[in-house]
């Protein structure tokens, strides 16, 4: 985050507020909906949970499982 503020020429506090101000998350929470998405793409062609954790950049499946457990879409199909 202070690398990507230093080159926005602002402090990471206000990049962090300018960027919900623009698309109503946080970095953290758009990086994760991004992460999310790729790995429900490679699950969908066939990537176990693990591989596509990896895939994505987490260490191992429990943060993707879990962002899957919340994602609005899982929500939304389990009813």
């Amino acid at each position: 985050m202070d690398a990507l503020a230093r080159a926005a020429g602002c402090s990471p506090r206000t990049l962090t507020r300018s960027f919900g101000a623009a698309t109503g998350l946080t970095p953290l929470r758009y990086q994760q909906t991004l992460r999310l998405e790729r790995a429900e793409h490679l699950i969908g062609r066939g990537a176990t949970v693990e591989s596509a954790a990896r895939a994505v950049g987490f260490t191992d499946a429990r943060m993707l499982r879990r962002l899957r457990g919340t994602a609005p879409a899982a929500q939304a199909s389990d009813g």
